[in-house]
């Protein structure tokens, strides 16, 4: 097995199955697979409400 981080607080509870990883794919949009609409809009209005514009967000 290839240790490549020194900390088990990565590794899965099961290496069989992909949803235990606890890093994500890097997929674009891969949280819509997790995410329904309805919280995809709460996200969007809080970071709306409270990220500063700093950061130039647009939904």
């Amino acid at each position: 097995q290839n240790r490549t981080f020194k900390s088990d607080r990565l590794t899965p509870t099961d290496q069989q199955d992909q949803e235990s990883y606890k890093t994500r794919k890097g997929k674009v949009g891969g949280f819509t697979e997790y995410l329904n609409q309805e919280d995809i809009d709460y996200i969007n209005s809080k970071m709306e409400e409270n990220l500063s514009d700093f950061y130039q967000y647009k939904p």
